[in-house]
């Protein structure tokens, strides 16, 4: 799906045998401008540990993935099997099968829809607005209805008393 700043994103990094977290291991994933360093928060115990991605405004990425192929770091954490041995931290390469994007298809995009044109007649009956990009009620669906928007306006020497939106 495609997700918006202010929403969090489990992520997932799964191991071939149970391990054992102690400490805050990170994932670096790759958001574009500024990459963001993910904490580790839960999955001790399990072959499936837990990073939890809070989306940042400026965020943005087409197919979200981790940086490389070293982005999981212990960060003065442990990672270890019952065994105590160090697990093996090397994801698959970006893009390939077995990472993230590989796996998912998750979009990011906290970028503001911006009004590219507006249009008016020239009887002035109507005006036609259009945004850089779709925008919805919800995220990516949900139609957008006339009560969804407002118009603020100035007489300016007219006669104009009042508007509609129709469509």
């Amino acid at each position: 799906g495609t997700y918006k700043a202010g929403v969090t994103i489990e992520i997932q990094v799964v191991f071939s045998e149970k391990v054992t977290v102690t400490g805050t291991p990170i994932l670096t994933l790759e958001t574009g401008t500024i990459d963001q360093i993910v904490n580790y928060t839960s999955g001790s115990g399990s072959t499936t540990l837990i990073f939890s991605y809070a989306i940042q405004s400026g965020d943005t990425s087409s197919a979200l993935d981790y940086q490389s192929t070293t982005a999981l770091a212990l960060n003065d954490g442990t990672i270890k099997d019952a065994k105590s041995n160090v697990a093996n931290l090397s994801l698959p390469v970006v893009g390939a099968s077995g990472s993230l994007s590989g796996n998912k298809s998750i979009k990011i995009d906290t970028t503001v829809p911006t009004i590219t044109s507006i249009v008016i007649d020239s009887k002035n009956e109507f005006v036609d607005v259009t945004f850089s990009e779709g925008v919805y009620t919800t995220a990516g669906s949900g139609v957008i209805l006339p009560t969804d928007f407002g118009i603020e306006f100035s007489a300016n020497g007219g006669t104009a008393s009042g508007v509609t939106i129709t469509s």
